[in-house]
């Protein structure tokens, strides 16, 4: 398995294409797979990526997007031109890409046959791993998750959302020899593959762990017994000085993800089990009914902790998934890194901390990405879409 990614940052997409394809020269044919992420200042010369790249390459598959930046050769790049391509050769491994309006997204109850045909998977022994790109506007990417969860329940599923377009149609997607305004594109591998996931939210525990005692859909009534803004109170009053400012604009609810993740599991585990919170919005209070809005679903008995944002946490955050992979003792030949546009300069102050963190570790290993307006990734087992967050695919061969 060889993996390989190039950047350019020429002004214009057919110098951009002239770059990578020279770079690319040297890399063994035929290629198997192509990624390719354009950074949305070129996207209005996006027929040149199915054409004259796809026709240089000759990949099985191609599959890409644009983003408010692109990463490559583990360089991010925001706000200005840039085109990223990530080649792969990949013996033994069956590829298929696929495309989807939301139209064609089988109900999230219909059996797996139904999604096998969807994706045109009808056939495959293998069980596959998913990179899914979608548009940001028009495609409901939450049923297209859990129907996926549902069929297939072993496969990691990671991407995100094509980013800057500022209205419906302004996104692009490739496949193959075919460009979308709209829609999600897919791709499945199986075989001799492994994908793992390393799903960085970006936030950190604070206050005790709790749980939600009353609540439906995204109201939560009680905690412990108790009215949730209290037990919010309570919470920033335990802070100190500079976590409390955090909080005036960066506080998040992390809910538990699992029936059996239980306070007492996480005060068993506390130093392991951060990342099984699913990190989501806090978005206010509902007066009337006196309950916590949040930007997820909830129930009764599971567990919640109040979280901060900031770079420090982010970073650090980072750091613990990284390292928590690495003892999985698996060393990628390729990476896949899908972060959101409010990380990136924005957050840290200083350019490439995420795919630094990577090369760090990984230097032999080809990164290559985009920014998103939302990514893909797995907690507590299942998929989701997260915001601020960082999701690695770290690829390398099963055997």
């Amino acid at each position: 398995m060889l993996w390989k990614s190039v950047l350019s940052q020429q002004s214009t997409l057919e110098a951009a294409i002239h770059e990578c394809l020279d770079k690319l020269k040297g890399f063994p044919r035929p290629i198997d797979l192509a990624l390719v992420f354009v950074q949305s200042g070129l996207r209005q010369q996006m027929d040149l990526i199915p054409g004259r790249l796809r026709r240089q390459l000759d990949p099985k598959v191609m599959v890409g997007c644009t983003g408010g930046g692109v990463i490559g050769e583990a360089i991010e790049v925001e706000l200005s031109p840039a085109l990223s391509v990530t080649v792969a050769q990949l013996p033994e491994v069956e590829l298929s890409g696929f495309y989807l309006e939301d139209d064609e997204v089988p109900n999230p109850d219909a059996p797996p046959d139904a999604w096998r045909d969807a994706l045109g998977l009808t056939g495959w022994q293998v069980q596959p791993s998913f990179l899914l790109m979608a548009d940001a506007f028009d495609f409901e990417l939450d049923a297209l998750l859990c129907g996926l969860d549902y069929a297939y329940p072993k496969s990691i599923k990671l991407g995100g959302l094509a980013s800057d377009a500022r209205q419906p149609g302004g996104n692009r997607l490739v496949l193959n020899h075919e460009l979308h305004s709209r829609g999600l594109v897919g791709l499945a591998m199986g075989g001799n593959i492994k994908v793992e996931p390393v799903v960085a939210q970006g936030c950190r525990p604070v206050g005790r762990p709790m749980t939600i005692t009353q609540g439906e859909r995204n109201l939560i009534f009680e905690i412990d017994g108790r009215p949730p803004l209290e037990q919010l109170e309570k919470t920033v009053q335990g802070l100190d000085s500079r976590d409390r400012k955090v909080a005036q604009t960066s506080l998040f609810v992390g809910i538990g993800t699992e029936p059996a993740f239980t306070v007492e599991s996480i005060l068993a585990n506390q130093p392991n089990r951060d990342g099984d919170f699913l990190i989501r919005n806090l978005i206010g209070l509902d007066p009337r009914k006196n309950a916590l809005v949040v930007g997820s679903s909830v129930r009764k008995g599971q567990s919640l902790q109040f979280h901060l944002r900031d770079a420090e946490a982010s970073a650090q955050d980072l750091q613990k998934m990284l390292s928590r992979f690495q003892t999985q003792g698996m060393i990628p030949k390729g990476g896949l890194l899908f972060s959101c546009l409010g990380r990136g300069e924005y957050l840290y102050r200083t350019a490439n901390h995420d795919s630094d963190e990577f090369r760090r570790r990984f230097p032999e290993a080809a990164l290559g990405g985009f920014f998103c307006n939302g990514e893909i990734g797995p907690v507590g087992g299942c998929s989701y879409l997260h915001g601020y967050t960082s999701c690695f695919a770290m690829i390398g061969p099963e055997e």
